[in-house]
């Protein structure tokens, strides 16, 4: 694939989900360097298994948030779409 393509396909990705309630958060990657060994070690003193269990804490609470956003998103257009279906 070229870096046309590259860009081209990056873009189509884009465009299909820029609606996406979550589009505009930062993303945090969590990258390998080439050897395999994590960027940054863990510093602190939670096991592996707390380190998951929090963190699927934090993304549950993060979705859980995100869909009441929605919800509310989707009442206040109702809301808006209502009041201009009525001054018309």
């Amino acid at each position: 694939m070229s870096k046309g393509q590259s860009v081209e396909n990056a873009m189509d990705w884009i465009n299909e989900h820029m609606e996406d309630a979550d589009f505009n958060e930062q993303l945090f990657m969590v990258g390998k360097s080439e050897e395999g060994e994590i960027k940054k070690p863990y510093q602190g003193n939670l096991s592996k298994e707390e380190r998951i269990a929090l963190a699927e804490a934090k993304i549950k609470a993060n979705r859980e948030k995100r869909e009441k956003e929605t919800k509310v998103n989707h009442h206040e257009m109702e809301l808006q779409r209502i009041a201009n279906t009525k001054a018309m």
